[in-house]
């Protein structure tokens, strides 16, 4: 049975992994939104394996962020490329 449930996490982190690398590589292609898609993986996924997020998640999430505190843009939107107005009326 330990056996079993090893090789279920081995296949979940794998499959983390590879969602993540995708991520990752449509982020350096421009799509902001895959690093929203990103921190919210590591907080649901990584945290429950006692892992810290991705490097290059902690880097680009910290460095919006400090735009956005350090007054560089004028909304948590520009700041992280984002549109809030989806979906509205």
């Amino acid at each position: 049975m330990d056996i079993e449930l090893e090789q279920v996490r081995l296949e979940m982190r794998q499959g983390f992994d590879r969602v993540m690398a995708k991520l990752r590589q449509d982020y350096e292609a421009g799509e902001s939104a895959s690093l929203l898609i990103a921190v919210e993986m590591c907080l649901m996924h990584a945290a429950s394996w006692g892992t810290a997020p991705p490097d290059w998640v902690v880097k680009a999430y910290s460095d919006r962020l400090w735009r956005f505190m350090n007054h560089e843009t004028g909304s948590l939107d520009d700041a992280f490329g984002a549109d809030s107005t989806r979906g509205t009326r």
